[in-house]
């Protein structure tokens, strides 16, 4: 950029609109907050710098163009288009609240009927988007882009990234969040609606887990890291959501919010068990059956040497059933079976706990410096 132009900073003024504060910069343009000179109305202002016809002042026009041809209320509306000779700048409605990222670093994991509530927020204005003629592929989800305002309602913002069909990104690879982007839009493969998809799966793990995507590995939890913490039907929305291939995924946002309704209804009717709770079934499911085998290759292996076992088995077998119910040997068994039952749920919640004490340290480290710069995109 010409170190001429002008770079506008809270208290400018860009046609009709007073810049009072900066409220998000990164690689597409600086957002502020402003206000009308005339009406007092907020507005989100983001200007995008350089010559007329430069990439970024293009996509900015592309983003007012598909803002204006968008009408409803879960997306903010476009309030005003305004070019200079040095900048762009696209006013639109400012939406006023928190974002999900702010609400997910201080509750996550929430209770997996909370999150299903907020993915269907979530889906439905996605699967808004992918009903359009053409369908507009948003590209970019991630809790930063989507606000909670006090009165509860979920609003997508930010169509910077989107693209309006079905297209080739080659040369557009660094659109996406890395945790988020699905694998053929980070290999610069054509996208379809799929590619939101594993975004939304993603969110979904993230808000079961408390494990964010952004965070090294990059890598969003999978059912098998979810099994212990939500239903089958939902660990079934995370199969298909997270599929490497954009085939297996839902094949739009609307058919993932029928499944998100599904699992609802049927947690509802069930009601929901807490982390600790299910956990605690898996594990006594699990220390049942090594009490049985603990029992059972005690007495083959007290009474027995490998020679008999092998050769005289059915002589084997009545020894074994034999000893189970002898009363000399009850308080033997006994004691192994109470031993088993108490430390195997002992070490899955240590292991638990553990789990999440090495998550929240790698959080603590790598969320500020890394979500708020190269995970953040405008």
């Amino acid at each position: 950029m010409n170190s001429r132009q002008k770079k506008y900073s809270p208290g400018d003024r860009i046609g009709r609109y007073i810049l009072t504060e900066e409220i998000a910069s990164g690689g597409q343009g600086t957002v502020f907050l402003a206000k009308g000179k005339v009406i007092r109305q907020r507005y989100a202002v983001k200007i995008a710098y350089g010559a007329k016809g430069e990439k970024e002042r293009n996509n900015l026009k592309t983003e007012a163009k598909m803002l204006s041809s968008l009408s409803d209320r879960r997306i903010p509306y476009l309030a005003d288009f305004i070019e200079t000779d040095t900048a762009s700048a696209l006013v639109m409605e400012y939406v006023e609240g928190t974002t999900l990222t702010t609400f997910l670093r201080t509750h996550a994991p929430v209770t997996e009927a909370r999150a299903l509530e907020i993915m269907e927020d979530a889906a439905s204005v996605v699967a808004w988007l992918h009903s359009r003629q053409p369908a507009v592929i948003y590209r970019d989800i991630k809790p930063d882009n989507f606000m909670m305002t006090s009165e509860g309602e979920l609003r997508l913002i930010d169509l910077g990234c989107a693209l309006s069909g079905y297209g080739q990104v080659k040369d557009e690879v660094s659109y996406g969040t890395i945790g988020y982007a699905a694998p053929e839009q980070l290999a610069g493969k054509s996208v379809t609606p799929a590619a939101d998809i594993y975004a939304l799966g993603a969110l979904f793990s993230y808000m079961v887990t408390g494990i964010d995507p952004v965070i090294p590995p990059f890598k969003a939890a999978g059912a098998e890291e979810c099994r212990f913490t939500v239903s089958e039907g939902s660990l079934d929305l995370i199969r298909h959501s997270l599929s490497p291939s954009p085939f297996v995924r839902y094949q739009n946002a609307g058919e993932m919010l029928d499944k998100i309704k599904r699992v609802r209804s049927e947690l509802s009717g069930k009601g929901e068990k807490s982390l600790p709770g299910k956990m605690l079934i898996t594990c006594y499911r699990f220390a049942v059956v090594v009490s049985c085998l603990d029992v059972v290759l005690f007495d083959t292996l007290l009474f027995r040497d490998w020679a008999e076992i092998i050769y005289d088995y059915p002589t084997v077998f009545e020894m074994i059933l034999k000893n189970i119910f002898s009363p000399a040997f009850i308080p033997l068994h006994m004691g192994l079976i109470i031993t088993t039952l108490i430390l195997i749920p002992l070490y899955g919640a240590v292991a638990h706990i553990i789990r999440r004490r090495e998550h929240y340290v790698v959080s603590r480290d790598w969320a500020v410096h890394y979500t708020s710069k190269q995970g953040r995109g405008l």
